[in-house]
């Protein structure tokens, strides 16, 4: 997608964004699909998911997804044209790939890195048998090490900071991805002011929040009130709670509109709540 003329530039960068969100639209209706056979691993160390036709350029986003949501390991799975395509992402401490070069005989094609794999099962039929094999590679690989998450954080901050400002210079060090990560801040004792849960299955978590004035602040974040989380963080939270919020930035657009979005990251009750 290279060209001098400025027309057809701005006509490849529609289509690529428009591809972007067609390609956003999928995974999210995907992951819909597939919060109940999370719930029924809820205990794993290890996520598989399945869906019928996905097409093979999505798996990847799901897995990705799942993976950053729920920080286990993810194994995204489609069958599609008589065979299982699948595409993995794992979390530091345990390296996906070299799992996959010990089960060689498995695939008719595979490949990838420590963090992230992609591969087509040689025989359809050895599916669970596959599943089976690889929960057990990651507990040999694995033992007793604590893959907990640990978030880094850029920068505590007050909200009435975090403006358009603050956005348009963080749009200069785009784009974002494995080592380039997008900021990560902190804002300490957010007073919650009203709370709801959006999604089909009222699965993601909405609040109003000030903080050391009158001024609201929305935050969004996923899977954040699914029955799979350790906690459901719209029963847990009410009016006037305190919170401590990691956060990250981004727009949501709708009908011509724009606003700020902050994506949470990691959520507690403050310490003085």
């Amino acid at each position: 997608m290279v060209t001098d003329d400025p027309m057809e530039a701005t006509d490849l960068a529609h289509e690529l964004n428009q591809n972007n969100k067609d390609r956003q639209k999928m995974v999210r209706e995907n992951m819909e699909e597939v919060e109940e056979q999370i719930k029924k691993q809820e205990d794993r160390p290890l996520l598989f998911v399945r869906g019928e036709g996905w097409k093979k350029g999505v798996i990847g986003l799901i897995a990705s997804k799942i993976k950053e949501e729920y920080h286990k390991p993810t194994i995204a799975i489609t069958f599609k044209d008589g065979e299982y395509t699948g595409s993995g992402r794992s979390v530091p401490g345990f390296n996906i790939i070299a799992c996959l070069q010990e089960m060689s005989d498995y695939f008719s094609t595979f490949g990838g890195h420590p963090m992230a794999c992609g591969f087509t099962l040689a025989e359809h039929d050895k599916l669970d048998e596959f599943k089976q094999e690889l929960l057990s590679k990651f507990k040999e690989k694995v033992g007793d090490k604590d893959l907990t998450q640990k978030i880094k954080i850029d920068s505590k901050v007050e909200m009435k900071n975090v403006d358009w400002d603050l956005y348009d210079t963080l749009k200069q060090f785009k784009p974002f991805g494995k080592d380039n990560r997008k900021p990560k801040y902190l804002a300490k004792e957010l007073e919650v002011q009203s709370i709801s849960s959006v999604g089909s299955n009222d699965n993601h978590l909405t609040f109003m929040a000030t903080h050391n004035n009158r001024k609201m602040h929305k935050f969004i974040g996923w899977n954040l009130c699914a029955d799979s989380r350790d906690k459901n963080w719209c029963q847990e939270l009410s009016p006037e709670d305190k919170v401590d919020v990691v956060f990250d930035i981004s727009v949501n657009e709708w009908n011509g509109n724009r606003e700020l979005q902050f994506t949470i990251e990691d959520l507690r009750k403050s310490k003085n709540n």
